[in-house]
């Protein structure tokens, strides 16, 4: 390979390990300020978390694909498709992601009994699992808009905006979760609600540099356009692309 390729393949490989990585210190830092609570708040963060992973792959699903189809659309010079696409994430990801926060909030008892929560956790589990119901569809929003941008090659903006976010997510859950001054905070419900802020600065940077990068700026209508003609090859792409990680958190739960 020569060292212009290994460059350009640096340039998008990089930013997604370091995505990867900030990812996994901000739920380990969130386990470690739960285990500060009580080991029943470290189950149920851990608990919680499971179930969590496990909803988000339909996210991930919806990015993969979403992801790839900009990317040919945008290598064949068909810039009208690749934006009709982009904006189509939009749409799906209020679908998708309204569909998952109607799972948590009218199923989180259910799932907690399946798993054989005990009762201890499962008393802290089923309100801090309510608090995450918004971030999610917030999350939808914020993994399909990061594919989109790395898809025209932004893979280093999109690092941006996941560390502002992330570094956000981690800061904001050590003081809500373990207070300031006289405030004791509110345990472990904290992490879930720094997580909803942290969301949202995350869906404000997306759409900055979805605006500056590439003269995207959706409309009122976008956010709930929903076509099965332009989603099907979404989903053709998406879910070969994430079947491993289904058959895996399938497996694991």
């Amino acid at each position: 390979m020569s060292t212009p390729e290994r460059l350009r393949l640096n340039t998008i490989a990089g930013p997604l390990l370091g995505e990867f990585l900030l990812g996994m210190t901000v739920a380990m830092g969130g386990l470690w300020l739960a285990s500060h609570e009580s080991d029943a708040a470290a189950g149920a963060f851990g608990l919680v978390n499971q179930i969590l992973e496990t909803l988000s792959v339909a996210f991930r699903v919806l990015a993969i694909g979403l992801g790839v189809m900009v990317t040919q659309y945008v290598g064949g010079g068909q810039h009208a498709a690749a934006r009709r696409v982009a904006l189509l994430a939009l749409g799906a990801s209020s679908w998708v992601g309204a569909a998952i926060m109607l799972v948590v909030v009218a199923g989180n008892d259910v799932m907690l009994d399946w798993l054989n929560a005990p009762a201890m956790v499962a008393s802290l589990a089923a309100p801090y699992l309510q608090w995450f119901a918004p971030a999610l569809l917030l999350d939808a929003y914020n993994l399909s808009m990061a594919a989109v941008l790395r898809a025209h090659l932004f893979a280093k903006d999109s690092l941006r905006i996941m560390i502002a976010m992330h570094g956000t997510h981690l800061a904001l859950a050590f003081v809500i979760m373990r207070g300031w001054g006289s405030w004791d905070g509110m345990g472990l419900e904290g992490y879930a609600i720094a997580m909803l802020i942290s969301r949202a600065l995350g869906l404000v940077l997306h759409l900055w540099f979805w605006r500056v990068r590439m003269q995207l700026t959706p409309s009122r209508q976008d956010w709930w356009r929903f076509a099965w003609v332009d989603f099907a090859p979404v989903l053709r792409v998406g879910l070969p692309g994430a079947g491993v990680e289904v058959t895996y958190r399938a497996a694991f739960m």
